[in-house]
Protein backbone atom coordinates (compact mmCIF):
# COMPACT_ATOMS: atom_id res chain seq x y z
CA UNK A 1 0.00 0.00 0.00
CA UNK A 2 3.06 2.77 0.96
CA UNK A 3 4.27 2.07 -2.58
CA UNK A 4 0.37 2.82 -4.16
CA UNK A 5 -0.01 6.22 -2.09
CA UNK A 6 3.57 7.19 -2.83
CA UNK A 7 2.95 6.31 -6.44
CA UNK A 8 0.04 8.74 -6.58
CA UNK A 9 1.92 11.76 -4.43
CA UNK A 10 4.39 11.47 -7.18
CA UNK A 11 2.05 11.64 -10.15
CA UNK A 12 0.47 14.25 -8.69
CA UNK A 13 3.49 15.87 -7.96
CA UNK A 14 4.73 15.59 -11.75
CA UNK A 15 0.97 16.99 -13.00
CA UNK A 16 0.93 20.20 -10.70
CA UNK A 17 4.96 21.11 -11.62
CA UNK A 18 3.60 20.89 -15.14
CA UNK A 19 0.02 22.80 -15.28
CA UNK A 20 0.40 24.97 -12.59
CA UNK A 21 -3.22 25.84 -13.55
CA UNK A 22 -4.25 22.79 -12.97
CA UNK A 23 -2.94 22.57 -8.98
CA UNK A 24 -4.71 26.01 -8.73
CA UNK A 25 -7.77 24.42 -9.89
CA UNK A 26 -7.41 21.41 -7.61
CA UNK A 27 -6.74 23.60 -4.30
CA UNK A 28 -9.52 26.08 -5.23
CA UNK A 29 -11.65 22.31 -5.27
CA UNK A 30 -10.58 21.42 -2.18
CA UNK A 31 -11.28 24.72 -0.43
CA UNK A 32 -14.55 24.33 -1.35
CA UNK A 33 -15.61 20.34 -0.77
CA UNK A 34 -13.11 21.65 3.07
CA UNK A 35 -15.53 24.49 3.59
CA UNK A 36 -19.08 22.04 2.83
CA UNK A 37 -17.94 19.78 5.17
CA UNK A 38 -16.72 22.32 7.94
CA UNK A 39 -19.19 21.10 10.84
CA UNK A 40 -20.17 17.74 9.28
CA UNK A 41 -16.90 15.91 9.85
CA UNK A 42 -18.44 13.80 12.91
CA UNK A 43 -21.58 12.92 10.94
CA UNK A 44 -19.51 11.87 7.91
CA UNK A 45 -17.12 9.42 9.86
CA UNK A 46 -20.58 8.00 11.19
CA UNK A 47 -22.03 7.68 7.41
CA UNK A 48 -18.29 5.54 6.42
CA UNK A 49 -19.15 3.41 8.88
CA UNK A 50 -22.36 2.49 7.12
CA UNK A 51 -21.08 2.15 3.57
CA UNK A 52 -18.65 0.08 4.92
CA UNK A 53 -21.62 -2.02 5.86
CA UNK A 54 -20.68 -1.92 9.47
CA UNK A 55 -22.95 -3.21 12.10
CA UNK A 56 -20.68 -2.25 15.12
CA UNK A 57 -19.30 1.34 15.40
CA UNK A 58 -16.48 2.31 17.99
CA UNK A 59 -16.43 6.11 19.16
CA UNK A 60 -13.21 6.67 21.30
CA UNK A 61 -12.30 9.92 23.00
CA UNK A 62 -8.87 10.50 24.90
CA UNK A 63 -9.70 13.27 26.49
CA UNK A 64 -5.36 14.01 27.88
CA UNK A 65 -4.37 13.64 24.16
CA UNK A 66 -7.24 15.16 22.76
CA UNK A 67 -7.94 12.24 20.42
CA UNK A 68 -11.07 11.54 18.77
CA UNK A 69 -11.16 8.23 16.88
CA UNK A 70 -13.89 6.40 15.29
CA UNK A 71 -13.70 2.79 13.53
CA UNK A 72 -15.58 0.61 12.30
CA UNK A 73 -15.90 -3.69 11.35
CA UNK A 74 -16.78 -3.17 8.20
CA UNK A 75 -15.27 -4.08 4.71
CA UNK A 76 -11.77 -3.21 4.34
CA UNK A 77 -10.88 0.47 3.03
CA UNK A 78 -9.69 -0.58 -0.66
CA UNK A 79 -6.45 1.18 -2.78
CA UNK A 80 -8.82 3.42 -4.50
CA UNK A 81 -10.21 4.65 -0.95
CA UNK A 82 -6.88 5.57 0.10
CA UNK A 83 -6.67 7.38 -3.85
CA UNK A 84 -10.00 8.85 -2.80
CA UNK A 85 -8.62 10.71 0.45
CA UNK A 86 -5.80 12.31 -1.71
CA UNK A 87 -7.47 13.53 -4.56
CA UNK A 88 -10.14 15.77 -4.40
CA UNK A 89 -13.65 14.30 -5.67
CA UNK A 90 -12.24 10.70 -6.59
CA UNK A 91 -14.51 8.07 -4.88
CA UNK A 92 -14.37 4.53 -5.36
CA UNK A 93 -18.60 4.35 -4.00
CA UNK A 94 -20.11 4.28 -7.82
CA UNK A 95 -17.47 2.78 -9.81
CA UNK A 96 -17.04 -0.76 -10.30
CA UNK A 97 -13.27 -2.06 -8.67
CA UNK A 98 -11.93 -4.72 -10.31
Amino acid sequence: MKEYIERIKKDSLDIFQKDYARMIKEYKTEKAITNDYNGRQLLELIQNADDAKSDTILIKLDKEKQILSISNKGESFIKEGYRSLMLSDDTPKNRTVS
